[in-house]
């Protein structure tokens, strides 16, 4: 600002929050330094990186630990990157039965056929662009149009005989202690939300884009025209190239935040073929609520909690 780095003023004030004449405090990260220097801690070793501390999403906070001048603290009490391995998407929601969408735009009569048509339509945009994506869509939409249907959902849906880690993954010891409850027959808050025909081709065709590229698309560099959103800001710039945001299995998720009470279209479920974007459960798996914590309220105000959140493992 005009000039001058605000974080070393951030922390000249918290070190004398009451002027002169109060309190003296020590400024520190929570974060052990890997490599500490003489000048002391620099900016950057402030910074929580989360999905080197347990847990599985990308969420990078600034927190400050402040200590009354002539209070030591233990080395050893701080937290440590070296003591937690990276948590997979497929590791936190591996595990939680299959849904698919609501239509906002209608009835599902036949989940198989209506879901083949939105992967068909999927693939013939994306054929001008991008063949590999199309190919891949095309075989979705002929497995998906004989395969039963896996419903929407519900405040409860009972834990299926052999549903186990799915996706072959097994999570961390640290987090099936923290939460999961063997006493639960089933799943909390796991309910796939409504969304328009049009946005589920869009999903249908991020989450076969990730599986292929091993990425999200960016924006209309990537998407075909045909699938394109009716958004004026749609073609202006980079500022809404993550529009549509797939949350990939192998790696952490990226940050859950409110706007999850918004639309899906950041947090789409990385199964092409389930056409949905996270359900409540799912989202506070990647925040790493307990699997017994149950959100009350309307679905948007469930969202809301979830993605105002501190992640309660990092909290501990």
């Amino acid at each position: 600002v005009g000039g001058e780095h605000m974080f070393p003023r951030i922390i000249s004030d918290l070190q004398r929050p009451g002027g002169a004449r109060g309190a003296r405090y020590t400024v520190i990260p929570v974060l052990a330094p890997s490599a500490p220097t003489l000048a002391g801690p620099q900016p950057k070793d402030f910074i929580l990186r989360a999905e080197t501390l347990g847990v599985p999403q990308a969420r990078h906070r600034v927190i400050l630990l402040g200590l009354v001048e002539g209070v030591a603290l233990p080395p050893a009490s701080l937290l440590s990157e070296s003591t937690y391995s990276e948590v997979s998407v497929a590791e936190a929601i591996g595990d939680l039965p299959r849904l698919r969408s609501q239509l906002t735009t209608g009835e599902v009569c036949d989940w198989g056929s209506t879901a083949a048509r939105i992967l068909g339509a999927a693939s013939a945009a994306a054929r001008p662009n991008d063949r590999e994506v199309a190919s891949h869509l095309r075989e979705l939409a002929r497995k998906v149009r004989h395969a039963p249907d896996p419903g929407t959902g519900g405040r409860f849906v009972s834990r299926k005989e052999g549903e186990v880690w799915i996706h072959g993954h097994r999570l961390a010891s640290h987090l099936r202690q923290w939460q999961r409850d063997n006493r639960l027959p089933g799943h909390l808050n796991h309910e796939a939300r409504g969304h328009m025909e049009a946005d589920l081709q869009r999903y249908g065709f991020s989450a076969a884009f990730a599986q292929v590229h091993h990425r999200s698309p960016r924006g209309p560099e990537d998407f075909p025209e045909a699938l394109s959103p009716a958004h004026r800001n749609w073609h202006e710039g980079k500022k809404f190239v993550d529009r549509f945001n797939v949350q990939r299995l192998e790696g952490p998720s990226s940050t859950v935040t409110s706007h999850l009470a918004k639309d899906g279209h950041y947090f789409i479920h990385p199964d092409p073929t389930q056409l949905r974007s996270l359900t409540v459960r799912e989202a506070a798996r990647l925040q790493t609520f307990p699997d017994n914590y149950f959100f009350e309220g309307p679905a948007g105000s469930q969202r809301k909690q979830v993605g105002n959140a501190v992640p309660p493992w990092l909290a501990h």
